[in-house]
């Protein structure tokens, strides 16, 4: 039986891709509650990183009040200057328990909380940690029943890339995406653009305020002079291409975007993105390669990782996420 899911359609008053996009840093207090809730319910489970010495990650797991039994184990990745406490990570975690699945909800190396415990920051193509969470939470209770993966924005280039590398050994049942940058060049001169001053203000402030716990990161920047940095192209190049061993930001960029990974991905696999995202061009979904594997939604409004439609107040990327989860596990 073929899988079907709904069309999208925009909630007033949040129409375009600029409204769609703000709507939960507008109504922030609204969430604010059910996050302090998440987080006095979790359990903070800590993992070292073999692979980068001294580092460790920090995941939230939170159990359904009603277990349904049958639910996997749902990991949640953020997105850009994200973390845990995101206002669509929670507003997801909330969804998924809600219907019975555990939740996990990952901060990427160095985000949010997660910086107590770690002395570097993740980039969009560190799929390394993504391994070590992978194959921890495979040996919990919690995916007993199988353990899928859900990430917005730069986690979900994250999680495609990840995908791509492991083909047929995941170890996850099914995977989403949510208006990831696959082509990171792409995307950063998109959220360059004069239109997008704002954001991309906000955006390089919080990147540059994050570096402030993890000293260690500032090593590659000449005279550890933040004032260089001027733009995110600027902080790719002397940060994380800096730090993590890339000749710059452009090879930073052409090694870890996802969209050329996905012809290797063997998981089933739901990408979702609006064609008037603001920040991340509609052209980098264009003529991917064919894999049976991939399920793409590209519907025409959205914005970036918005998707505040008609009949629901949950976002409409949660509820077709949920019908290919159930889908596959």
């Amino acid at each position: 039986m073929e899988l079907t899911f709904q069309d999208f359609r925009a909630r007033g008053p949040w129409f375009g891709g600029d409204l769609q996009t703000l709507r939960n840093r507008m109504t922030r207090r609204l969430i604010n509650p059910l996050r302090d809730r998440l987080t006095g319910q979790a359990e903070i489970v800590k993992l070292a990183l073999p692979h980068s010495p001294g580092d460790h990650l920090r995941v939230a797991v939170n159990r359904p009040a009603r277990d349904a039994q049958d639910r996997p184990l749902i990991l949640l990745i953020h997105g850009l200057t994200g973390c845990e406490g995101s206002d669509n990570i929670v507003i997801t975690a909330r969804h998924f328990l809600a219907q019975g699945y555990p939740v996990a909800r990952l901060n990427l190396r160095g985000a949010g909380p997660g910086a107590s415990v770690a002395q570097s920051m993740y980039h969009a193509g560190l799929s390394a940690d993504l391994s070590v969470v992978v194959r921890h939470f495979r040996n919990r209770p919690e995916s007993r029943h199988g353990m899928v993966a859900m990430a917005v924005s730069l986690g979900g280039n994250m999680l495609l890339k990840y995908l791509g590398e492991t083909g047929p050994e995941s170890g996850l049942d099914a995977a989403v995406s949510v208006s990831a940058p696959i082509s990171l060049k792409l995307a950063q001169r998109r959220i360059e653009k004069i239109r997008n001053f704002l954001y991309h203000k906000v955006l390089l402030h919080d990147m540059l305020m994050g570096l402030k716990p993890l000293p260690r990161m500032l090593e590659p920047v000449p005279g550890g002079d933040l004032g260089q940095i001027q733009r995110i192209y600027d902080f790719d190049n002397l940060v994380v291409a800096g730090y993590h061993g890339f000749r710059d930001a452009d090879h930073y960029y052409q090694e870890n975007s996802a969209r050329g990974y996905l012809g290797s991905i063997q998981t089933p696999t739901l990408m979702i993105h609006a064609q008037d995202d603001p920040w991340i061009p509609f052209e980098s979904y264009q003529a991917l390669p064919y894999n049976p594997k991939i399920t793409t939604l590209l519907p025409r409004e959205g914005g970036h990782v918005g998707f505040h439609g008609q009949g629901s107040e949950q976002p409409w990327h949660d509820l077709q996420a949920t019908r290919f989860f159930e889908r596959f596990c």
